[in-house]
């Protein structure tokens, strides 16, 4: 992603704790209840404490001070919720709570801006955060609807729709959807050219199978004698070789698997013997 902003949307997953699921549907009647238990007047126009709150709030999240942010944002929504601009301080408090760790009342938050929100941008970003919460706890269907839903409220051509186009495609391709995926990152090179999104999704791109990479050499016969000590193990390894920045590198691979849950299963085997192994994708 061309260097996002920290509200352009959640990280990629970081190892944090697996998100824990909730019911979609009571989290959401709740917010709709939130919302009508009101006295049907519109937001109220912001105060200058307000504003110094709310902005406050947002500069410490961009700063990185997430418990600071919070104080700012919590104070804001006691205090100034009916305020017009309480959609944005509930997607900022979110995502301060999400890097906290605080998955639930993050959800809620990102749920709460997404159902009071007019903006179009805030509501694609709300859509991209709720899209990588699911992405992360494994649920790709969830993840695609969110982000498919993020694309029709995102300018083309701006962030944050070239993260929203970078991870659809990797959740279709979690679901081995191959072709689908690679609409989307071709789409995302075309519009983002000359971009660490764009760089991603050509490494992505015309992409069939899940595969486990062990490692990945400059030098050929370093890449066989990687091979070697695989298939002496009973593991047969590829050798798939592609241009990285103008150099030949030597990706050294094992398994080629129809489906992400095959790779998966194959991982542990691998990484008992090459602790550095992950999942990937390859031709």
């Amino acid at each position: 992603m061309t260097a996002m902003k920290r509200h352009d949307g959640l990280a990629a997953t970081t190892g944090r704790t697996t998100p824990e699921r909730i019911p979609q549907r009571l989290a959401w009647l709740a917010i709709v209840g939130m919302l009508a238990g009101g006295t049907g007047c519109g937001p109220q126009p912001m105060t200058p404490e307000a504003s110094r709150l709310l902005t406050s709030g947002i500069e410490a999240y961009d700063g990185g001070n997430d418990l600071a942010s919070l104080a700012h944002l919590d104070l804001f929504l006691r205090n100034y919720s009916r305020m017009q601009r309480a959609d944005e301080a509930h997607y900022y408090r979110g995502l301060a709570h999400y890097n906290l760790g605080h998955v639930l009342v993050a959800r809620e938050d990102f749920q709460y801006a997404l159902a009071r929100t007019r903006l179009d941008e805030l509501r694609g970003k709300a859509l991209i955060a709720l899209g990588n919460m699911s992405y992360d706890d494994g649920d790709m269907a969830a993840a695609e609807g969110m982000y498919i839903q993020s694309l029709v409220n995102l300018q083309r051509s701006l962030p944050p729709r070239d993260h929203a186009l970078l991870r659809l495609g990797k959740a279709l391709q979690r679901q081995s959807r191959w072709p689908e995926a690679d609409r989307y990152f071709n789409q995302l090179i075309g519009d983002f050219p000359a971009t660490s999104a764009a760089r991603q999704a050509a490494s992505l791109v015309n992409a069939q199978y899940w595969t486990v990479q062990v490692d990945q050499f400059e030098n050929i016969s370093d890449a066989k004698e990687l091979a070697e000590s695989l298939s002496q193990a009973d593991l047969t390894a590829n050798l798939r070789r592609r241009m990285i920045d103008g150099k030949l590198i030597i990706h050294v691979q094992v398994g080629l698997h129809s489906a992400y849950e095959q790779a998966k299963q194959q991982l542990p085997q691998v990484l008992t013997m090459y602790p550095q192994a992950f999942l990937t994708v390859t031709q």
